[in-house]
């Protein structure tokens, strides 16, 4: 590998980050000497900045840090260092002279020194904003201008174009930017598997073509954008079980079958049993409480089982937070969620791993309706064997279901609760999908008409 930093090799970037790395360990150790350099000649510091510096080592070894004056962060071709004030010239310095030493190019308009506990914006305006006083980092206000820009370009390029086309290649490079926007912010990730739902179910090779969805959808990421809070920079220390805070566990499961009219009759792929359940209760209460829901035959058969577990964990979910409501009033707490379908824990958990249009939807309608929970959520994917209970209620055993639950929970009181209809409603789920599939459609029949015109021309 070559002595300089620049991109555009197979093997970069992750060579380039781990070299960086190792540049900063060498800094390090050229470093080490500092702390005791401070204290064998102090001048120009006082007596009182010395001993600050050796308290501010010595309690942070007692609780098994490192007590170090500086600290790096290297990230790739990025490079910040934190330093106690006494030695931010000279850790300056032996860093850009080491950085020459190995003949490493240096950005030196996106240098920049800030101080601990300002309020002005941090400079240089690259990657994300870390306020170290608020422990918050966030996506750049100029970054998010560029972006905004890069939205509006592609909408006016649909506009300005008779059928409203975009370049493929364009859209992607916004799309990817986007992305990269939902470190800093999360929420995003709401509405950007929407926006992927409608670009992906085009078939033009060179072009997308706009719609009121898609632009509906990149208006709310940058309400997002321009409405940011700040991502926490280090996760809660207090855990489950630990702060005081009531801690709910929920079980769901959800069923789809064929329907026969008579033994041995063939199914109607257009009538399809579904149903869902679940139950939850207090940690270590002996109260449970369950439901179960059965959804039209014809909206279960245009929807797959991985929608009506979604739609299973979101009714439940809902039904935890009303009950906790009546009973704890609108305290803080958690809400420990199992079930064996992994693309509901992946999206709950925001991994949003899964590539159905129908669970973008829902995980969307999910984190729409946790921003008025005062609570924290966390998902795990389990085995079927340990969900069996839920699986009774989805299959509509509620007599099987208490028997389970008795032999693990002997003397439990059951609380049996209705699910409203409009929080079990499927409409807007099925809405979505046949949008999203009328543009597959119209886009199948374009580019097969393209390519009959296309056979035509050549013949």
């Amino acid at each position: 590998m070559g002595t300089r930093c620049d991109f555009g090799t197979a093997h970069l970037p992750d060579d380039l980050n781990r070299v960086n790395f190792v540049m900063c360990e060498l800094i390090a150790k050229r470093a080490a000497s500092f702390e005791d350099d401070l204290n064998a000649m102090r001048s120009p510091w006082s007596h009182e900045y010395v001993d600050k510096i050796r308290i501010f080592s010595a309690t942070r070894r007692l609780a098994g840090q490192s007590g170090a004056v500086f600290a790096q962060f290297p990230w790739f071709d990025d490079n910040v260092a934190g330093v106690l004030v006494p030695f931010a010239q000279r850790l300056q310095r032996l860093r850009y002279d080491t950085w020459a030493e190995f003949q490493w190019d240096v950005a030196m308009e996106k240098a920049a020194v800030n101080r601990w506990g300002s309020t002005a914006t941090p400079e240089p305006i690259v990657g994300v904003e870390v306020q170290l006083h608020s422990q918050t980092w966030w996506f750049t206000q100029d970054k998010v201008k560029r972006l905004i820009n890069n939205i509006n370009e592609i909408r006016q390029e649909s506009i300005d174009h008779p059928r409203g086309l975009m370049k493929r290649d364009g859209v992607l490079t916004v799309l990817g930017r986007v992305a990269s926007a939902t470190g800093p912010v999360p929420r995003i990730w709401r509405h950007f598997g929407g926006i992927l739902s409608l670009i992906t179910c085009q078939h033009f090779e060179h072009y997308v073509q706009a719609n009121s969805e898609m632009f509906f959808l990149f208006d709310r990421v940058i309400g997002e954008l321009t409405d940011q809070y700040g991502q926490p920079m280090v996760p809660y220390t207090l855990r489950p079980g630990q702060d005081g805070r009531r801690v709910w566990t929920s079980f769901t499961d959800a069923s789809r079958a064929d329907v026969k009219s008579s033994p041995g009759a063939v199914p109607n792929d257009n009538v399809k049993f579904g149903a869902g359940g679940g139950w939850f209760r207090l940690w270590e209460s002996d109260t449970v409480f369950f439901f179960t829901h059965q959804w039209p035959d014809e909206q279960v058969a245009a929807c797959n089982i991985g929608e009506l577990e979604m739609m299973t964990s979101i009714i439940a979910a809902r039904l935890q937070a009303d009950v906790h409501a009546q009973l704890f009033g609108d305290e803080p707490h958690y809400l420990l969620e199992y079930g064996d379908n992994s693309g509901v824990s992946d999206h709950v958990n925001n991994s949003m791993r899964a590539h159905s249009t129908g669970m973008r939807f829902l995980a969307s309608v999910r984190a729409t309706a946790e921003d008025r929970r005062n609570r924290m959520c966390s998902s795990k994917h389990i085995h079927r064997e340990w969900n069996s209970q839920a699986d009774k209620l989805a299959n509509m055993d509620v007599d099987g279901f208490i028997d389970s639950v008795a032999s693990v929970i002997p003397g439990a009181c059951f609380v049996r609760l209705v699910v409203p209809p409009g929080l079990a409603d499927l409409a807007p789920l099925l809405v979505w999908n046949a949008n999203v599939a009328s543009y597959d459609m119209l886009h199948s029949m374009s580019t097969q008409s393209n390519a009959t015109e296309q056979v035509a021309k050549d013949q």
